[in-house]
């Protein structure tokens, strides 16, 4: 600091940054990879423990990082990768006092559920959510059209929507509304639907039968919606 303003006096200020020891990571179905390993380094080289659960429906991807993490000589206990219902493994996690921050990434609603179960521990510990929205994608008469349109459909279409960054909502301004929705039309026949290990294919399944459900009920709502 600074000289003290009162006459006869000094102070000194020290900050101390410490470990949090364990942290819990809860992460979505479709882009466990990067949900996980990101928040895992940090935690790591931070000094803490942690503790994956990734979704249900897809566990492996996130066993093979805890596998990368085991097979680099990190001793054990330091990862630990659980897998389980989120109802009952991670609502255990959220609840155990043993937990010391929470990071999670997937809906609003169980995101803030989670939010509000890890606020009823015994002291104030640290939840990080990323958590879904519907932030449009705008499109302005001076856009180059072309790239605005790959964008589009590549975000909108990527791993066959089940992304946080996926597009859902475009904003286009009218002189270029014609054009471009001409455009993405057309890129949109052109992708190649099937089996996803065929590098040809660019549209695979979604990750289970709700999923699916999901997007049959968003078809069904988008001619009501655009008349609104």
């Amino acid at each position: 600091m600074g000289r003290d303003p009162l006459v006869g006096y000094s102070s000194t200020n020290t900050s101390v940054l410490a470990s949090l020891r364990s942290l819990a990571g809860g992460e979505p179905v479709q882009l466990s990879d990067g949900s996980d390993w990101r928040p895992c380094g940090a935690a790591l080289v931070a000094g803490n423990t942690i503790v994956i659960k990734p979704a249900t429906d897809t566990p492996w991807v996130v066993r093979l990082l805890a596998e990368c993490f085991r097979d680099a000589g990190l001793p054990e206990g330091v990862v630990n990768y659980v897998t389980g219902p989120g109802s009952t493994l991670g609502q255990a996690l959220i609840e155990s006092p043993e937990v010391d921050g929470v990071t999670f990434t997937g809906s609003y609603d169980v995101g803030m559920g989670i939010f509000r179960d890890f606020a009823k521990g015994r002291y104030v510990r640290p939840a990080i959510l990323e958590l879904g929205g519907k932030n449009p994608t705008i499109v302005s008469r001076h856009a180059d059209l072309e790239r605005a349109a790959i964008g589009i459909v590549r975000s909108a279409f990527g791993l066959q929507g089940q992304k946080c960054s996926a597009c859902s909502r475009v904003y286009i301004e009218a002189p270029l509304y014609e054009p471009l929705v001409e455009r993405l039309v057309d890129l949109t026949n052109k992708l190649t639907i099937g089996d996803p290990t065929d590098r040809a294919v660019y549209l695979g399944p979604v990750a289970n039968k709700s999923s699916s459900e999901i997007s049959k009920t968003s078809l069904k709502s988008c001619p009501r919606q655009a008349a609104s």
